[in-house]
């Protein structure tokens, strides 16, 4: 949760202190990572966006999922915790499709690349723990929803895939991402065309 504290004020100083021709955009969402090796994961993140022109956006993006079991060996109860976080940068397009900008629909694209960091701790008699850190790509396409011309709700699916070469080397961190969330103009506004 830290980590996700730190991203967020590292979003918020950057949005307030760097003014440009373009406008920023915030997000805050939902998110499920399916992950192979590391369980199903539920969290959430932030992004901020930069929109070079109104179907082009520059995007930084933290996210953080985790998981907890309870598990049982030799009579004895113990935590299992699965995390993974991840820190990426890339672009995102949104095509110009009429029928979905007659109901104030987006087409929403990405792809995504930078850091993740997976770790897996148990706390039974001593406690054990592995974790690697080292790059991740995310591609995820979607549905957004204007609702006015600065809020935007979304729903996004999409493929993500974690390269380790330390603990978790063999290890298949990849998987199916789910998010869902909302999207706040900070500056700018939204062209929402003749409804």
């Amino acid at each position: 949760m830290k980590q996700i504290t730190g991203i967020i004020c590292f979003i918020m100083l950057i949005s307030s202190a760097v003014k440009t021709e373009g406008s920023y955009v915030i997000e805050a969402f939902y998110a499920n990572d399916t992950i192979i090796d590391a369980k199903n994961q539920n969290g959430g993140g932030v992004s901020l966006l930069y929109c070079i022109n109104d179907r082009l956006k520059a995007i930084l993006r933290g996210t953080y999922t985790s998981y907890y079991d309870t598990r049982v060996h030799n009579a004895l109860e113990y935590d299992v915790t699965y995390s993974h976080m991840v820190l990426l940068a890339g672009i995102g397009y949104e095509p110009p499709i009429d029928l979905l900008e007659r109901y104030r629909l987006t087409w929403r694209n990405s792809i995504l690349l930078g850091y993740s960091k997976t770790e897996v701790k148990a706390d039974a008699v001593k406690e054990y723990s592995s974790s690697d850190s080292g790059i991740a790509i995310a591609v995820n396409t979607g549905l957004g929803y204007n609702l006015t011309q600065n809020v935007q709700f979304f729903a996004e699916a999409g493929l993500h895939n974690s390269f380790y070469y330390g603990d978790l080397e063999d290890a298949k961190i990849y998987g199916v991402q789910f998010l869902a969330g909302v999207c706040y103009s900070l500056s700018g506004t939204r062209s929402l065309g003749d409804y």
